[in-house]
């Protein structure tokens, strides 16, 4: 009956997947188009302070991006400065965005 259907990662492709498969087959047997159910995924990681570490998270999230996701939820904590985040906006979630 949902819209959307937001996971958490816990770094197992394989389980997400699996859970993935779930939602669109039951959205699938309840008559509706399993293309219809938004993906996302809540991802509890630090922000990246350096260069290799964006790289990594990009990395990550266009894998993740092409496994079907459609939203991330980044959960990064509690920055004590903008200087991260800026470097995550700039160097990661602008470029998954328009990837």
């Amino acid at each position: 009956m949902a819209d959307a259907w937001n996971s958490f990662w816990y770094g197992d492709e394989a389980k997400w997947i699996h859970k993935r498969d779930i939602v669109r087959a039951s959205a699938a047997a309840a008559g509706r188009d399993p293309s219809n159910i938004e993906m996302i995924l809540t991802i509890e990681r630090p922000l990246p302070t350096t260069d290799q570490e964006s790289d990594a998270m990009r990395t990550d999230l266009l894998q993740l991006k092409g496994l079907g996701v459609e939203h991330f939820v980044m959960d990064f904590g509690h920055p004590l400065t903008t200087e991260h985040i800026d470097r995550v906006v700039e160097q990661v979630l602008n470029p998954v965005r328009s990837a």
